[in-house]
């Protein structure tokens, strides 16, 4: 069975190896901005790795379940909140933000749809967080 280069760009690179990021290089030519979220995408097939992030106790995602809002609070002295990425399990991208510089953010999460997210928290050192949050209206 043949796929498209489509296809192939978002499977879990462990799990396609060099094809993927051959057609996602491909890809690149013609859509400069496209997402790819290979912590979910080799969940979804079984293969699980433990990303190379900061301590995930330095990050406090409250209350979660969240039903209208809920907060993340960096614990750290020495790292504030940059920005976040909210993405649903399929892995679209259902928020964005960015250039936060703060240790207190709160989301506004009423327009979300019932469910289990993956948030991906940007940190002034450049380091990335990942917390799970289920919203629950």
């Amino acid at each position: 069975m043949r796929h498209s280069k489509n296809t192939i760009a978002y499977q879990c690179p462990l799990q396609g190896g060099n094809a993927v990021y051959q057609a996602r290089s491909y890809l690149a030519q013609y859509d400069n901005d496209p997402i790819y979220t290979d912590q979910l995408n080799c969940f979804n097939v079984g293969i699980y790795r433990k990303p190379s992030f900061t301590s995930l106790d330095e990050i406090l995602v409250m209350p979660n379940p969240a039903n209208e809002s809920f907060e993340l609070v960096s614990l750290s002295n020495e790292e504030v909140i940059q920005g976040y990425d909210l993405y649903d399990v399929l892995g679209k991208r259902n928020m964005h933000t960015e250039n936060l510089n703060t240790r207190n953010v709160h989301i506004d999460c009423k327009s979300i749809v019932n469910g289990i997210y993956l948030l991906n928290i940007m940190m002034s050192t450049g380091t990335m967080q990942q917390k799970k949050i289920s919203i629950n209206h």
